[in-house]
């Protein structure tokens, strides 16, 4: 994975994520992916890629992820 995010420029790595993304079973290839990133690119790079990546609109067809629900929906136990 490395390899295909070291050297390449961001918008591909920002394409290359955003399709890992799409599909449940790459998960662990997209945290590799992001991971390579933080290790082998400048903060600068890092701090782009994020905001590449949270620039709306995100992923239009994807569906919404289920917010949290509330603090007083959740039951603590004692």
């Amino acid at each position: 994975m490395r390899a295909a995010v070291a050297d390449r420029p961001l918008e591909e790595v920002v394409a290359l994520i955003t399709m890992l993304e799409q599909s449940p079973q790459y998960a662990q290839a997209t945290v590799d992916a992001l991971r390579a990133v933080g290790v082998n690119r400048s903060v600068e790079d890092v701090t782009r890629l994020v905001g590449l990546l949270t620039r709306p609109p995100r992923h239009p067809t994807a569906p919404t992820r289920r917010s949290a629900p509330p603090p007083s929906a959740v039951r603590w136990r004692t």
